[in-house]
């Protein structure tokens, strides 16, 4: 199972001549660290399993302050490509004028 949540919650329903087993709920960031794509993993359950559900994640992440802080703080872009040249520099680049120094 792949998943995107920040803190993902799975059931993990038993089946087979494991169905008499409760289902088991597991913290995914409590069970294991974040892994890579092509990672093996960790074995979660030797027994056999029928499905695996995905369940509402019980909290969310915190929203940082610092992002807030760095929106109201940022200037607007500015998409001018000739913004800070002067007139005469904007002359000389369409004519095709160098200067020496």
């Amino acid at each position: 199972l792949l998943t995107d949540e920040c803190y993902p919650r799975l059931e993990v329903v038993f089946g087979g001549h494991d169905n008499f087993r409760e289902p088991m709920v597991v913290e995914a960031d409590e069970f294991i660290a974040v892994k890579g794509f092509k990672a093996k993993g960790k074995r979660l359950t030797t027994y056999t399993i029928e499905t695996i559900n995905e369940l509402e994640p019980t909290r969310q992440p915190e929203p940082s302050q610092k992002t807030e802080e760095q929106e109201t703080d940022e200037e607007p872009e500015i998409l001018d490509p000739d913004h800070g040249k002067s007139e005469g520099d904007i002359l000389d680049e369409m004519t095709g004028q160098m200067k020496l120094f």
